[in-house]
């Protein structure tokens, strides 16, 4: 079989993406001001003769210019830290999962475990929204484990959850390779053959 290789879906956004855009744009913001209004005041008290608060608007602009780069240098270390490098590798005889420098890797054969976690959604008060509660959905985790113990987990995305990875279309890829003994959580089959993200005590499909 050949060599199949996912990476992060560009349309999804992970926590630390979005941290990372928020501090680059955030640098750029805050550099450009700091500076160019330090530059902007520079230049005007230069021109009315206030010289003695030169002393202040200098530290001003060294500012902007020491800030901005700062910011921008760590939004781009957490775009890098957040998938810019994960991707997932399934092979004839191999599951690989790589984030960064990290790789873990499961042989076909040894794993003997697909399970669901299923994660309830939520409710969380906050004093700014009309009804004074936001839902945040459940959603699956899908855990494979092998007889040495190593695992890789993968959140299944929903509305409103920053995972990296459509995970639905690697479990359909993956399952048909495992091991006769591999077992595989009827909640994840469900899953895979559905699509639809349903709380385990609300699947009538699924025995408990």
């Amino acid at each position: 079989m050949d060599t199949i290789v996912y990476r992060p879906d560009p349309g999804r956004r992970t926590g630390k993406q979005v941290m990372g855009i928020a501090f680059i744009v955030l640098g750029a913001v805050l550099g450009l001001l700091l500076f160019c209004g330090g530059g902007a005041a520079l230049v005007l008290l230069l021109a009315i003769g206030l010289v003695p608060a030169l002393p202040v608007v200098i530290p001003v602009m060294l500012l902007g210019a020491l800030v901005g780069p700062i910011f921008v240098g760590l939004g781009l270390l957490f775009r890098r830290q957040a998938g810019d490098e994960a991707r997932i590798e399934l092979t004839s005889d191999r599951f690989v999962y790589v984030e960064g420098e990290e790789m873990t890797t499961l042989a076909l054969e040894e794993i003997r475990a697909v399970e669901g976690i299923w994660n309830p959604g939520r409710w969380s008060t906050h004093w700014q929204t009309t009804d004074n509660a936001y839902h945040y959905p459940g959603y699956w985790t899908v855990l494979i484990r092998d007889e040495g113990g190593q695992e890789v987990r993968l959140d299944v995305p929903v509305p409103g959850l920053l995972v990296p990875f459509d995970v639905l279309p690697i479990l359909r890829d993956l399952l048909p390779r495992l091991p006769a003994t591999a077992y595989v959580d009827p909640y994840v089959a469900d899953l895979v053959a559905t699509g639809e993200t349903i709380a385990p005590e609300k699947n009538p499909r699924v025995e408990p």
